[in-house]
């Protein structure tokens, strides 16, 4: 089975790293890749975890594997980890929080509304929220695109992809596919 979600992330983390090293812009163009990509990262991931189970135990695993088919992304990440333990995601603590907003802000880049804004009103609670996850860019001086998507955004959001990925490994065991066959890069 071909995968994307490394692929995803390592494009993700490269663009993170140019911007940190000083190679490309760390406003608004880069950042908003990074989260689109890292977003991806974790559909592909699911998906190629649950895609991989359900080819080796079809038997067993399919029908549940296949109600995931068409449930939002955070549902899916949710209940992913009840078909093989007890255990899963508390919604309301870190990393799933984090996920949570990942995609709430991919979803505000991807639907994008242009219309204007004070630099001090967000497209919603959530991405105005990611004040508390990482340090905005000219806060409160500039559009929410121009203080949200910097090199601190797509920081937060590599580190959300991997403890995912972690904690998601810590309920259902089996090849963390970020560690094998090199583990995936920390961002800068």
């Amino acid at each position: 089975m071909a995968g994307l979600s490394r692929s995803f992330y390592e494009v993700a983390h490269e663009f993170t790293v140019l911007m940190a090293n000083g190679g490309l812009s760390p406003l608004i163009k880069y950042p908003s890749a990074v989260v689109i990509l890292l977003q991806s990262c974790l559909e592909a991931y699911v998906n190629e975890f649950l895609a991989l189970h359900r080819q080796v135990d079809a038997q067993k695993l399919g029908v549940a594997i296949s109600e995931l088919d068409r449930v939002s992304l955070p549902e899916k990440w949710f209940r992913a980890p009840l078909i093989f333990s007890s255990k899963t995601f508390d919604k309301g603590a870190e990393p799933y929080e984090s996920f949570f907003l990942l995609v709430c802000l991919r979803n505000d880049l991807v639907h994008y509304d242009p219309r204007f804004r004070t630099p001090l009103e967000f497209p919603s609670k959530r991405v105005k929220s990611l004040k508390a996850k990482f340090t905005f860019s000219y806060e409160g001086k500039a559009d929410w695109t121009t203080q949200v998507l910097n090199l601190e955004c797509a920081r937060w959001g590599c580190r959300t992809v991997k403890a995912m990925v972690r904690n998601f490994h810590g309920f259902v065991g089996g090849i963390d596919m970020s560690s094998w066959p090199y583990p995936w890069p920390d961002p800068p």
